[in-house]
């Protein structure tokens, strides 16, 4: 199953940096009818991994709402802080830039009913959580034993970061016997 091609090859250096496939078009891919409905558990907690704040929202915000809604324990994994997110700001420093980033995951999970996740924050490097996928693997085998399911960012995300730590939260839950779930940001 091959979702619908992004904004890549069409000049831009960088695909993180390219306009990404239009709404209309994942919209209308033809594949959506042939994916399975994914059933959340009905009880326990949920370990959701993100490279960097904004990744949980963006690629699982939805299901984070009906887990909240359905009462389950939700543990957010903030793996970096998003401080390199906006290299050579001259208006935030990194330091403000990631704490600005955790009141914002704060005020987002809050938005989502999801008020009482709890997050962890582990705060490796941002551009270079492939660096610490070892180290990042080995933290989350101790944060899994228990959970339900773990959902982690794609590891064909074209981004360093979710890649690995897609990686990362793989490893880690299979080492846990926990199903883990890959989703794209």
């Amino acid at each position: 199953m091959t979702a619908p091609r992004t904004g890549t090859g069409s000049g831009y250096a960088d695909p993180i940096q390219a306009p990404g496939t239009d709404e209309e078009r994942w919209r209308s891919w033809a594949g959506w009818s042939r994916m399975p409905e994914f059933v959340l558990p009905g009880a326990g907690r949920v370990v959701v991994v993100a490279a960097h704040p904004d990744d949980e929202v963006l690629g699982v915000g939805g299901t984070l709402a009906r887990l909240a809604a359905a009462g389950l324990a939700v543990t957010v994994v903030s793996v970096t802080d998003g401080e390199g997110s906006h290299p050579g700001s001259t208006r935030l420093s990194p330091g403000r830039l990631a704490e600005l980033r955790a009141r914002e995951l704060r005020d987002a999970l809050d938005e989502l009913g999801a008020d009482g996740a709890e997050i962890v924050r582990l705060r490796l490097p941002d551009t270079r959580v492939a660096d610490h996928e070892g180290r990042l693997a080995a933290v989350l085998v101790d944060l899994l034993p228990g959970a339900a399911l773990c959902l982690a960012p794609w590891t064909g995300d074209v981004h360093g970061d979710h890649e690995a730590a897609g990686r990362a939260a793989t490893a880690a839950a299979r080492a846990a016997a926990v199903s883990c779930r890959l989703y794209p940001v």
